[in-house]
């Protein structure tokens, strides 16, 4: 950490000063010596020895100090430690040098999902939507129609989800995602509707978790309590250890209690642990 301050400061100094390397270098060399940093940088920064790959993102930058790349790669890095602040005004600056950066773009395009700002979300990705070529990708995709979904655009972002691939990798997220932000504004049907679809195509997914929670929490708002514990008995068996099953069997035991029914759940209260967490992100 102590290195990564000590890079955040010669970071400052470059930004403000923008001082190349003394050394001259022609195109040719620049180039060279650009593509070396950025493969090593990228290369230390999935092993997680950010130090490393900050000192050759800095490098970078003392040689071509105005290069979208490398303060794209030291924002990744800010956000991979959690300094979210830092990494956010970083994908700033590497916009501000190409326009339409992509992977800036979707930086700050996720980070305004995380800030619950969704309509800057839009700010960043809409520019991007006139690539015929970056219009196509799912990943942009799926984070420009939750942005579009989560402002009440529901058909642009139906629109977007459309040319999702029809493949489960990318159509489970996308379902689940808009049947919690259904059911938390109180549409029970979306998830009730989507769940046989889930169940057939998602079951080998990190989104089936999901899909089990919300759908035995619709089916509880709804009081249909047989399949809402149904669905909690298979999120249990099927992955006892994760924190949506204890929350799921504390609300399940609220909604017996109210119910009047506690035959299928435990007779006490369940002892929830702190480790309980959220809804994982879809």
């Amino acid at each position: 950490m102590k290195r990564i301050l000590i890079a955040l400061m010669s970071l400052f100094l470059i930004s403000c000063q923008s001082t190349p390397s003394k050394t001259s270098y022609n195109a040719g060399q620049k180039e060279q010596l650009k593509k070396n940093h950025l493969e090593l940088a990228q290369a230390y920064t999935k092993k997680n020895q950010y130090d490393k790959a900050m000192d050759h993102y800095l490098q970078l930058l003392k040689v071509l100090p105005n290069d979208s790349d490398g303060f794209y790669g030291i924002g990744e890095i800010y956000e991979n430690v959690r300094e979210y602040k830092k990494a956010y005004f970083t994908y700033v600056k590497a916009l501000k040098l190409t326009p339409k950066h992509y992977n800036a773009s979707m930086a700050l395009g996720r980070l305004n999902i995380k800030r619950k700002k969704p309509e800057l979300t839009i700010k960043y990705l809409k520019p991007l939507t006139s690539t015929a070529l970056v219009s196509q990708r799912p990943d942009f995709n799926i984070l420009y129609g939750k942005a579009l979904y989560l402002t009440n655009q529901k058909p642009k972002a139906k629109a977007a989800f459309s040319k999702l691939p029809k493949q489960s990798a990318w159509m489970c997220p996308t379902r689940v995602f808009v049947a919690k932000e259904d059911l938390r504004k109180g549409n029970t049907q979306t998830i009730i509707k989507y769940f046989p679809w889930i169940q057939k195509n998602c079951e080998s997914t990190s989104s089936y978790a999901n899909a089990l929670y919300l759908s035995s929490l619709a089916h509880a708002k709804t009081k249909n309590l047989t399949t809402a514990k149904m669905r909690f008995f298979a999120l249990k068996n099927l992955y006892p250890q994760n924190p949506l099953t204890q929350r799921l069997e504390y609300r399940l035991f609220n909604a017996s209690q109210t119910a009047g029914n506690q035959n299928n759940l435990k007779s006490t209260k369940p002892t929830l642990n702190s480790t309980s967490g959220k809804i994982p992100q879809s």
